[in-house]
């Protein structure tokens, strides 16, 4: 295995990472070709011009930069750096072109060893999206470790769906692992967590979000996974980047159609046309890369009675007591003391789950109440 000196201490990664985490073709090029930061320093010239890089100002403070402030944090809040030189660096990343040197993550790193499937999609998904997310996640959720962004919308299904069938999930953040975006994930991240899942960002510590950062760790997220699935994207969505990085790596795409006469289904309909597998099962999926299942596959059930009360979070749990009689958001808020993203967040839930449904923009009602 190669090992690079530039990353056996960790001040050098932090601060390596926190300079040039947003270029990974320099950053690569660095920790391919130098032995230490003084080494860079001295060459600094060379690597301006052959990067033309613009904004120089970096050079004057690798010297100086302290770590001090990310090693107390990383310390207290159990992170730990997984670098190129790791045994545990997964393979298959590895394989992408200028894949990250250091990697920040909190949780069960033998998720890495497991075969990954990513499952992506938009924002704000329509019914359709959410089912088959829900859907497909529960399936492969049994043989595979789901990845996804931890995004709203889609990627917070899937994450919440692997959790739901008692499994653990990967989660890529856009964002340094100081933080949590968007914040009403909170309670999802720290459920990842406890149970056996894993955290991963590339992002340094402190820095402040940033549009770029999100096509970063899409990189990743195809990196790391023998396929992606789309469950609903429209043209010039955020999920085809991973699409296009997906391409580039090798990738194989699934792609579940959609509502052809539906503007949100516009870009993972092209994707078919363009070569994609279009996929209507998640037998699809284990026929293309030639994996067996480990249990049957079921249809999805939309009664309240197949979903057992010890499979239901607390928070749902809470909402669901209130509602013996329709109730209007508001209300649900006062009533559970809940935050009203923690609501509108557990209310889409319950929702796919079959156990409420909206009688108006703003009210719900418990199904079969």
């Amino acid at each position: 295995m190669i090992s690079f000196k530039l990353l056996e201490s960790e001040h050098n990664c932090i601060v390596l990472n926190n300079f040039f985490y947003h270029n990974p073709k320099l950053f690569n090029f660095l920790i391919k070709n130098f032995k230490s930061i003084n080494d860079i320093i001295a060459n600094q010239n060379a690597i301006i011009n052959q990067f033309n890089l613009k904004n120089t100002t970096c050079f004057n403070e690798l010297s100086t930069y302290s770590s001090q402030q990310h090693q107390r944090y990383l310390k207290h809040n159990d992170i730990t750096i997984l670098t190129l030189n790791n045994s545990q660096y997964p393979t298959v990343l590895k394989q992408i072109s200028y894949p990250p040197p250091i990697l920040f993550y909190q949780g069960n790193i033998k998720c890495l060893s497991k075969i990954a499937l990513a499952i992506i999609g938009p924002r704000e998904p329509s019914d359709y999206a959410k089912k088959t997310t829900v859907h497909f996640t529960t399936i492969l959720s049994n043989d595979f470790c789901i990845v996804s962004g931890l995004a709203k919308g889609i990627d917070g299904i899937a994450h919440q769906t692997t959790l739901n069938n008692n499994q653990a999930t990967i989660a890529i953040m856009g964002v340094g692992l100081d933080k949590c975006y968007p914040l009403h994930h909170k309670a999802l991240k720290d459920n990842i967590l406890s149970k056996k899942g894993l955290i991963l960002s590339e992002i340094p510590l402190f820095k402040a979000p940033q549009k770029f950062h999100f096509p970063l760790r899409n990189r990743i997220i195809s990196g790391l996974s023998k396929g992606i699935i789309i469950t609903e994207a429209a043209r010039n969505s955020g999920s085809l980047i991973t699409a296009n990085h997906a391409i580039d790596q090798n990738r194989e795409i699934f792609a579940i159609p959609g509502n052809i006469f539906k503007k949100t289904s516009e870009g993972v309909n092209d994707l078919i046309k363009q070569g994609a597998k279009c996929t209507t099962s998640p037998d699809d999926i284990y026929d293309e890369l030639n994996i067996n299942k480990t249990k049957p596959l079921r249809p999805p059930s939309h009664s309240n009675a197949s979903i057992p009360t010890q499979e239901l979070s607390e928070i749902e749990k809470n909402i669901i007591s209130c509602m013996q009689t329709p109730k209007h958001i508001d209300e649900l808020v006062e009533e559970t003391q809940l935050s009203l993203s923690d609501v509108l967040h557990t209310l889409t839930f319950l929702e796919i789950k079959k156990i409420i449904t909206k009688k108006d923009s703003t009210q719900y009602a418990l199904i079969n109440s």
